[in-house]
């Protein structure tokens, strides 16, 4: 009788997986980015999928740019948890050959590559603060792959929780059982920035 039910349940799950992967929106991934959590049922499947698809616990961890979220994030690699950083996975899902890589060459033409072929990522920063039609392009075009990303380094996490580092939007999302917030003085936040970009305060 037991075996039946556990039978039943997981016929019931994959049953509901595949039904709302039917009902998602055209264009949409089955792993939706948070931001994206509009629908009931897409709300509902994101509860699902990380208590059976993910690591049993994800700690959040977000702040500010500069103020030490990868040093943190650093810490605990070092102790051997899995880390899932939003800002690797926005330069995975861009590497030569991937389908975000090929979409944004097409439209920008090879004038945006670095001689090694790489994404010249500071003139794609200008481009995409200039003109918001441009950025929403360069949205549609990484932030699905970003999300699938992150998504896979977690399920496959081996240690007893991961950390998931997300640099945009705030508070705790459905994918998060914990939040960490790093923060740091403005000023300390500046010369971070400043010494990573190789920029003046101007």
């Amino acid at each position: 009788a037991f075996a039946v039910s556990l039978l039943s349940f997981f016929f019931f799950f994959f049953f509901l997986v595949f039904f709302l992967m039917l009902r998602r929106p055209p264009g949409s991934t089955l792993f939706p980015s948070t931001t994206l959590f509009r629908s009931p049922h897409h709300r509902f499947l994101s509860r699902i999928c990380a208590r059976f698809l993910m690591a049993e616990f994800v700690v959040g961890l977000r702040g500010g740019i500069g103020t030490g979220k990868s040093m943190v994030s650093d810490l605990f690699a070092e102790r051997g948890i899995v880390v899932a950083d939003a800002d690797i996975s926005a330069r995975t899902v861009v590497e030569p050959g991937k389908p975000a890589y090929l979409a944004i060459v097409d439209r920008f033409s090879e004038k945006i590559l670095k001689e090694d072929g790489n994404l010249n990522r500071s003139k794609m920063r200008d481009i995409v603060f200039a003109d918001a039609e441009q950025r929403q392009f360069l949205e549609q075009q990484t932030h699905g792959p970003i999300i699938e990303d992150l998504l896979h380094i977690i399920r496959q996490a081996s240690s007893a929780y991961a950390i998931l580092v997300l640099s945009s939007g705030v508070g705790k999302n459905p994918m998060m059982q914990r939040l960490l917030v790093v923060d740091a003085p403005l000023e300390t936040q500046i010369d971070r920035v400043m010494r990573r970009d190789n920029n003046t305060r101007s």
